[in-house]
């Protein structure tokens, strides 16, 4: 409503302005120029009919203080109480059924009505036959349309009503005209000033039913002369029509068979199925095709590459129905190049001649009754030389490769690649074989491979080897004294055959992973300290050898030098060297040393382990310099016993005592000479060396005898 208002405030604020413009606007003020009153230009009812009238309405406003009216049709609210009746847009009054409907006119707030009533123009429309209407397929029929007015005049309207039909697969209509198009039952409708009429149609076949026959079998050879079937629709039991013209063919596949009017033509190997349609009846029929031969073959038949300007190739094709005997069918069939331009194709009856034109390819291309072969001729420029890009291989026995590509120099001094044209030939095919357009190493040996191309070859020599099983290099790392050179370390393979190698280390490629570490020739130099990995690489296998770099040492420090142990005992043996500078480093987990006699000591890394009695020497090289530990393994001392616990002596006599030593193996040893002997008074007593003691005066004392940590004594009295 808001809208509304605002819309008429905007109308009268133009109304006002159009005033103005008039001769006698000058005296009116905008208190005379407020809309009073709205009014129809015609007031009195309205009457229409439906699909026949339409009425403008229009209205006015009445302002104050002028003589003159505005109009405000466009401006107003228009409705209708029943649209569906009525239906009013800017005052256009439309009848769409018959009945009665207010229609209204609302503006400035002001709302003005009045009646419209629609009715039909006439009081109903019929058809023309009336009744359900059965008609045949090929037949027409005019239905009639026929308006009757309220006096019952009866005018035909078939031109100027509206026809639709519920089915047009069924029968269309047009102007009352029904033509049947397919059996079955549809809903004729007219439709003229608002009022409409059916009439039921059934459509049916003149005929019973539809048959094909034909005097020859529906089994077919491609390539065989055409076969007519004639359709024959079924009018009563015992007559027929011939329709085979006026019917409608079909084929399920036209590939296999083409038809036309009943006329089949074979075209390719398989079934497909034959309609023939008529007025609402149709017959179907399965055609079989077969190929009239087993096989198609063109001679040569692989693929052909040649040069510009090189002879033609003579083709022939024939065909076969079993193993021993051909027809030959080369000027019988069709033969096609699909690039002329390359290869042009000419046919003689000695055969297909194909001339090679200029570079490039074209698939040629042959057909005779249903059978097609077709193989790819490839162009190539002329060339002057052939390459490749290895002169020399290396293969392990059992690899195999592809054929390396053949190029061809061409006139321009290009090169092209001639994959199909080049023919490989192997030397000794017991060490290389050729197949399947890749090479095998077969056994160890030496061959060549040619590559020829028309009168142009190319060779490659080829050497094959047994793989490498192992490298056995013998150290794993290496020291090295900063500016000092060294060999490398000798290494031994073992090849997958067996077959063992003492030194190879003259054939092998060594690679230094550090710049501190410079290799040159068959010599390694140590630059820097640091640690690098050198690396050996022999035919198939590598190994990797820890070289560690350092200043010279000028002292070592071994603790201990000598070392005694037990059986079963372990000891580490500590090492440390000094360099020029007096600084000091720890070498012993850098050392390997080596045991004299492993039966008796075994050693790993610095630690030493006693096995047996015995004396041992332990090696080592560090910076070429030797380095010696010697390492004793005694049992293990349990304790000691003396040949008598007590001891009377005179004064001035002497008495002798022997002490032996009970090892945990169980054997006893005298050791009274090696023996520390003491006396705990020796103005009593003493003993020497020897365990000899003499009685000094009367009195007790004890005598002790001290050997590898254990202890003896011997009370003694004097009288």
């Amino acid at each position: 409503m808001p809208a509304i208002l605002g819309r008429y405030r905007i109308l009268t604020i133009l109304l006002i302005a159009a005033l103005l413009t008039t001769p006698f606007a000058g005296a009116a003020s905008a208190a005379e120029t407020a809309v009073v009153g709205i009014e129809f230009e015609q007031s009195s009812n309205v009457y229409l009919y439906v699909e026949q009238d339409t009425k403008q309405l229009k209205v006015f406003a009445e302002l104050s203080g002028q003589a003159s009216k505005v109009d405000v049709t466009a401006e107003a609210f228009w409705a209708s109480s029943q649209p569906a009746i009525v239906k009013v847009e800017k005052g256009l009054l439309t009848p769409l059924k018959k009945g009665t409907a207010q229609i209204s006119a609302k503006y400035a707030g002001m709302t003005i009505t009045l009646t419209a009533t629609a009715d039909y123009l006439f009081k109903k429309l019929e058809l023309s036959p009336a009744e359900t209407i059965e008609i045949d397929l090929g037949d027409t029929l005019q239905v009639d349309a026929i308006a009757v007015d309220s006096d019952d005049d009866a005018y035909t309207v078939s031109t100027q009503a509206v026809w639709t039909s519920s089915n047009a697969q069924i029968v269309t209509v047009e102007k009352g005209l029904l033509t049947p198009v397919g059996k079955g039952k549809a809903t004729i409708t007219a439709k003229h000033k608002g009022l409409s009429a059916s009439v039921s149609v059934q459509v049916s076949s003149p005929y019973t039913s539809m048959k094909i026959e034909t005097d020859e079998s529906l089994e077919l050879l491609v390539g065989q002369s055409t076969v007519q079937l004639n359709a024959l629709a079924v009018i009563a039991a015992n007559e027929e029509e011939d329709v085979t013209e006026n019917a409608q063919w079909a084929t399920s596949n036209a590939n296999i068979v083409a038809v036309e009017k009943g006329e089949l033509t074979a075209k390719s190997q398989g079934t497909a199925k034959i309609t023939a349609s008529y007025l609402g009846v149709t017959h179907t029929v399965t055609v079989i095709v077969r190929l009239p031969f087993q096989a198609l073959k063109l001679n040569p038949s692989k693929d052909i590459s040649f040069f510009v300007n090189e002879a033609p190739v003579l083709l022939t094709a024939e065909v076969l129905n079993d193993i021993d005997s051909g027809i030959n069918v080369t000027t019988l069939g069709t033969w096609t190049s699909s690039n002329p331009v390359a290869v042009s194709l000419s046919v003689a009856p000695e055969g297909a001649s194909i001339t090679p034109k200029s570079a490039g390819s074209s698939v040629i291309k042959f057909e005779h009754r249903g059978l097609s072969k077709e193989l790819r001729a490839t162009v190539y420029p002329t060339i002057t030389a052939i390459q490749t890009e290895l002169t020399e291989l290396q293969l392990y026995k059992d690899e195999t490769l592809k054929l390396p590509v053949v190029e061809g120099k061409t006139l321009a001094g290009t090169f092209i690649e001639l994959p199909e044209l080049a023919m490989w030939s192997s030397s000794d095919t017991d060490i290389i074989e050729l197949k399947d357009g890749k090479i095998k190493a077969v056994s160890p040996g030496k061959a060549t491979l040619t590559a020829a191309v028309r009168s142009f070859t190319v060779t490659i020599k080829v050497t094959v080897q047994e793989k490498v099983l192992v490298l056995l290099p013998e150290v794993y790392s290496i020291g090295l004294v900063v500016g000092t050179e060294s060999g490398f370390p000798k290494v031994r393979a073992v090849l997958e055959d067996g077959t063992e190698l003492e030194d190879i280390s003259d054939q092998i490629k060594w690679k230094s992973s550090s710049t501190s570490l410079l290799i040159k020739d068959d010599r390694m130099k140590s630059l820097l300290s640091g640690r690098a990995t050198l690396t050996g690489t022999y035919l198939n296998s590598k190994i990797a050898i820890t070289v560690s770099m350092e200043p010279e040492i000028s002292k070592f420090i071994i603790t201990p030098v000598i070392m005694e142990l037990n059986p079963g005992r372990s000891k580490l043996i500590q090492v440390k060297g000094v360099y020029k500078d007096g600084k000091t480093v720890s070498l012993s987990s850098k050392i390997e040393w080596t045991s004299s006699n492993s039966e008796l000591v075994s050693v790993n890394r610095s630690t030493v382990k006693a096995i047996e009695e015995g004396t041992v020497a332990l090696t080592a090289m560090y910076q070429g310099k030797p380095l010696t530990v010697t390492v004793k393994v005694v049992p293990k001392l349990k304790k000691l016993t003396a040949d008598k616990t007590t001891l009377n002596l005179k004064t001035g006599s002497t008495g002798k005592i022997v002490v032996k030593a009970l090892y945990d193996t169980g054997k006893e040893v005298t050791i009274t000479a090696d023996a520390i002997w003491s006396s705990s008074n020796s103005s009593i007593a003493g003993v020497d060396k020897t365990g000899t003691i003499r009685a000094v005066k009367k009195g007790s004392t004890t005598i002790k005898a001290v050997y590898q940590n254990k202890s003896v004594s011997i009370r003694v009295k004097v009288e």
